[in-house]
């Protein structure tokens, strides 16, 4: 499947694109299919991200870390970072990977 997503920007004026992944497991006739569907997420550019300087997108976070709010930190440095064994550190990753949380259920044909 080939799906190009938009990229969020602070010019839209209706709000933002918003995503969610939906996979379904089984055949028209199954009796058991396996829905699996994802967390909400969305694509910010890279300058909203980094580049604004008290705007951006981990500043923002960072800031709400501090004052001990719900924040997205630790989710961010997971995704940016990783440990280095050798140099017994963290150091920024090549590529980053933003993970995506998934859930499944499992629904039954209703033969009514």
């Amino acid at each position: 499947v080939d799906v190009k997503l938009q990229t969020n920007s602070t010019k839209k004026i209706n709000g933002f694109w918003v995503y969610t992944i939906v996979t379904i497991e089984g055949e028209e006739t199954d009796n058991l299919k396996k829905v699996r569907f994802s967390s909400f997420y969305r694509l910010i550019s890279d300058k909203q991200m980094l580049k604004r300087k008290e705007k951006s997108y981990i500043r923002q976070q960072l800031k709400l870390l501090k004052e001990k709010r719900e924040n997205l930190a630790e989710y961010f440095y997971k995704s940016m970072f990783q440990y280095n064994m050798k140099r017994k550190r963290y150091c920024i990753r090549n590529v980053f990977r933003y993970e995506i949380d998934f859930y499944e259920v499992k629904t039954r044909k209703n033969n009514s």
